[in-house]
């Protein structure tokens, strides 16, 4: 068994064995990846000689591919690497290391291996079966709906032999009911064999997503099937406005909140004191595995971890947000025995992403207009007081979401395109030197 550490970009065997050539599905590895790979879809390479095998990784341990154990390759290194990336474009690939040298292996003669199959065959024969199973369920809803039409013309001609035989006979009659009940029965057939199918496809054909995130988004890659868009606003500011504290006077200092947010701090601190712009209470949300980044001359940002230690983050530098992390405040801090006499204190910003960016006030997220357009149609939705919006429909190939609204984020999660995500793949893994 071989083991292998990964820490970003580094690659480092720990554990090794020796390697015969000619062997086939006895030789694995074991890949131990650090918290910069969490969420990546992982693709291992093997390379010996002229051939290179790329595996994915659906598990963290493999096998070696027999291809690249060839007797050809005796004497020759055998290197390994891994590639990964995720649908928002990240791609972090690993430098090369050498597993082991090929030894010479006894063999029978004719013996042989099975090619092992490619990355992107595994991904085209998912993709496959994923149609068939959607192709037969669709099949279904139609059967079901041509049984709906027959029972409705049976209930039809019935109804009009009750209208001619009705005073005659109450055996017309009791089959004019029999005949709608069968119709009733086909109809609700028919729309559950249609949602069957409409699930199969929605589960196989979009679960590839993808996310924008900006002021005004587009994407070129949308999926062909119809769906429903996940779409939020947010003000790109996340610091409520009014501040936590109002003007005050504290230990000497005189705070005053200025129209255009801006602080005028006069006095001399008899002990140090802080002016807070966002406390725990305030309406901020931070979302795991999201960077942001605090702006604003000698503003900082206090959070604390689970041990309990605090942390700080000082203006115009980023942080990597965790669920375990929790928010305390962002503040301006006054040491004791400094005097000012009418300093502005600039209007701090914390916003998404790793980058300050000029600065723009708070916007309340409630009511703003969201328009998606494909170049030919147009659709508008409203955002509710937490910023969702509901009602926006995709469309393929290419969408573009805007708002009328100023300093406003738009967030949308979209099904993509399962061919485009396979081509991208497959061009990946080229550039890795991968075989496909």
């Amino acid at each position: 068994m071989f083991k292998v550490k990964i820490k970003k970009s580094a690659l480092t065997v720990i554990d090794r064995e020796p390697l015969a050539a000619g062997a086939s599905k006895v030789y694995h590895v074991t890949f131990i990846f650090d918290e910069e790979w969490d969420g990546l879809s992982k693709n291992a390479v093997f390379k010996a000689g002229d051939r290179a095998v790329s595996i994915l990784l659906e598990s963290d341990t493999c096998e070696i591919p027999w291809e690249v154990l060839d007797k050809d390759n005796i004497g020759e290194p055998l290197w390994v690497g891994v590639f990964g990336s995720d649908t928002e474009g990240v791609k972090l690939p690993t430098v090369w290391n050498i597993l082991e040298i090929i030894q010479p292996g006894a063999e029978l003669s004719g013996s042989g291996s099975e090619p092992t199959p490619t990355i992107v065959s595994q991904i085209y024969e998912a993709a496959k079966n994923a149609e068939q199973k959607a192709g037969e369920a669709s099949e279904k809803a139609a059967g079901a709906q041509n049984y709906a039409k027959e029972a409705e013309a049976s209930a039809l001609s019935a109804k009009q032999c009750l209208e001619s035989a009705a005073k005659y006979s109450e055996e017309a009659y009791g089959y004019a009911i029999e005949c709608g009940q069968n119709l009733e029965a086909a109809v609700n057939i028919a729309k559950e064999t249609e949602d069957t199918a409409s699930n199969i496809k929605n589960e196989y054909s979009n679960a590839v997503k993808g996310t924008l995130l900006g002021a005004a988004v587009a994407a070129s890659d949308v999926s062909p099937n119809e769906h429903d868009l996940s779409v939020k606003v947010s003000s790109k500011n996340l610091i409520p406005y009014p501040y936590s504290t109002g003007s005050k006077t504290n230990s000497g200092i005189t705070f005053t909140v200025n129209d255009d947010r801006t602080i005028t701090v006069s006095g001399t601190a008899e002990s140090a004191t802080n002016f807070v712009f966002a406390n725990k209470n305030s309406d901020i949300t931070l979302e795991n595995g999201k960077y942001y980044t605090l702006s604003g001359a000698g503003t900082a940002m206090a959070y604390q971890l689970p041990d309990g230690t605090y942390k700080y983050l000082s203006a115009n530098k980023s942080v990597l947000w965790s669920s375990d992390y929790t928010f305390v405040h962002i503040y301006y801090n006054i040491p004791n025995g400094t005097t000012l006499d009418n300093v502005i204190i600039p209007a701090p910003q914390f916003e998404v992403g790793t980058s300050a960016t000029e600065y723009a006030p708070y916007v309340d997220v409630e009511g703003v207009n969201v328009r998606l357009t494909d170049g030919e149609n147009e659709q508008t939705a409203t955002s509710d007081a937490e910023g969702n919006v509901t009602g926006l429909i995709s469309a393929s190939p290419n969408m573009t979401l805007t708002s009328d609204t100023e300093n406003v984020i738009i967030e949308c999660e979209y099904n993509r395109d399962l061919m485009k995500v396979i081509e991208e793949l497959t061009q990946a893994i080229i550039s890795l030197g991968g075989n496909i």
